[in-house]
């Protein structure tokens, strides 16, 4: 019988020095319970390959997880970390579209399909609750629910307004924040109406904060409001305009680009104190340039003037609203009577077919004419 040995090859022991070195501060893993793992930082680094973090691996072991990684010449370093199993976050259903549409009378209309996402169990099925007849005028609400493998639920609805009015109204507040501002979120809340605010440097940081949070759109008027001031000169001007636009910034975190000039770009105030040079026909063209859109408005609450209560301001606003055309309202959410007549505003509104927006950098402007 002829035997054949086979040489046997081992491999020269490894240099602790060469293996990868697997940092973490973390006690434990966040894992879920389907051996996903969560919000868990750590790095590997290499003498030889150097930051090799994006090709290890997170392999679920009994209790917790291995952290697995592997060099260029096949050195590999391993970590045990043990693991809270747990899954409280519910999924996120994105619309896909808008939260509220209006559709006219007899019109085909097929709202988009919502999808889900969830941290663990990644894309979901979306359960559509609710149905609408574009051939009866009413407000139909669906309801879209996802449900995530560890019972985490979300449910987001989505209104559909069938109506034979395409009216628009963009209700739009200066001036504030103010003691009445609260008061006024809390109507747009319970109507689920978004507004526009056009802010200064006045009132509570967290008011602007609530706007921003509660959908609204955060727009800029003026830090001082002072017309002696902003329109002596352009430079005034902007530096009034970056004393608001920094604040915004630093409440919401986010850069506002809609603007709104005290007085309305129509205004002739500007006169008083420009010395002449006609600081509004400049003013309008350099705030485009450096990024802003400027709103005015085409229906007047008269609340600036001399409406001074509740029921005049309603009436100001119920008596010249037409239906089929858009409507930017001004009003001032520093005059407590004109706050006091929102709710009215919204009731008619929808009772009478208008859908309710916010001012975004698409929207009808209103723009008037310059006169300075």
């Amino acid at each position: 019988m002829l035997c054949l040995v086979l040489p046997h090859f081992t491999r020269e022991p490894v240099d602790p020095a060469e293996l990868p070195t697997i940092q973490t501060d973390a006690l434990y893993i966040n894992m879920c319970p389907n051996g996903k793992p969560l919000d868990f930082k750590f790095k590997v680094i290499d003498t030889k390959d150097g930051d090799i973090t994006s090709s290890a691996q997170i392999v679920p072991a009994f209790g917790g997880a291995i952290i697995k990684a592997t060099d260029s010449d096949q050195n590999e370093s391993s970590v045990y970390v043990p693991a809270i199993v747990s899954d409280k976050t519910p999924p996120t259903i994105n619309l896909n579209g808008d939260t509220e549409y209006t559709v006219l009378i007899g019109k085909e209309f097929e709202p988009p399909i919502a999808t889900a996402k969830d941290n663990c169990d990644g894309e979901l099925a979306v359960e559509t609750s609710g149905s609408f007849d574009t051939s009866k005028k009413g407000n139909y609400i669906l309801t879209y629910t996802a449900t995530d493998s560890s019972g985490n639920q979300t449910t987001v609805k989505r209104s559909i307004n069938v109506t034979d009015n395409t009216g628009v109204i963009y209700l739009t507040f200066d001036d504030g924040p103010s003691g009445y501002t609260g008061q006024l979120l809390d109507v747009l809340k319970k109507y689920n109406v978004k507004a526009t605010f056009f802010v200064t440097n006045n009132g509570s940081d967290d008011m602007i904060r609530r706007e921003y949070d509660e959908g609204h759109t955060v727009g800029l008027h003026s830090a001082t409001h002072d017309y002696g001031y902003i329109y002596q000169n352009t430079d005034n001007y902007f530096a009034d305009l970056s004393a608001v636009h920094q604040r915004v910034k630093n409440i919401t975190g986010q850069d506002p680009h809609l603007i709104r000039f005290p007085g309305g770009s129509s205004n002739t105030i500007s006169r008083k104190y420009d010395g002449g040079e006609h600081i509004m026909s400049k003013l309008v063209g350099m705030v485009k340039e450096k990024g802003y859109t400027y709103f005015d408005w085409n229906l007047s609450s008269g609340d600036a003037s001399n409406v001074t209560t509740a029921d005049a301001v309603y009436e100001n606003v119920i008596n010249r609203l037409a239906p089929d055309q858009q409507w930017i309202i001004l009003q001032h959410d520093i005059k407590g009577y004109s706050v006091d007549a929102v709710e009215r505003i919204i009731q008619y509104g929808q009772e009478h077919g208008y859908t309710f927006k916010k001012l975004d950098e698409n929207s009808f402007t209103a723009a008037h004419g310059v006169a300075n």
